[in-house]
């Protein structure tokens, strides 16, 4: 996660949590609020994967860079509600400028807290 100035450098020799980093974080290697977004994006996947895997579990290091690069995202978990998954491939959009920023995330959030959990299940079945 980035700190509390606008843009971090980071240096990308050294290892780091690629699973969880933005794409253009290897163009750049600056983080920013909008990278944070995108690690959200990826932590809300993990919050609904059952069993737990890491993100990416399959891949080597290499292969989820390039392919995050190239626009790949995972699909939402099975256990995951429509509203939540559509709110992770917004936090996961390849464009950060398309990322929802950290307030309108956490209004959307409301929103869905404020929808009985059943009903939130049961719009996967419409």
């Amino acid at each position: 996660m980035c700190r509390p100035k606008p843009v971090y450098k980071i240096d990308l020799s050294k290892p780091q949590n690629i699973r969880w980093l933005a794409p253009e974080v290897w163009h750049t290697g600056e983080t920013c609020f909008a990278t944070d977004i995108y690690a959200f994006g990826i932590m809300l996947w993990e919050f609904f994967e059952i069993p737990y895997n890491i993100p990416y579990s399959n891949w080597k290091a290499i292969t989820v860079k390039e392919r995050v690069m190239c626009g790949y995202r995972m699909p939402a978990p099975k256990s995951m509600p429509p509203l939540l998954s559509a709110l992770m491939r917004k936090c996961c959009d390849q464009q950060p400028d398309a990322r929802p920023t950290a307030i309108e995330l956490r209004r959307h959030l409301e929103r869905i807290n404020e929808i009985p959990i059943i009903l939130i299940y049961k719009m996967r079945d419409l």
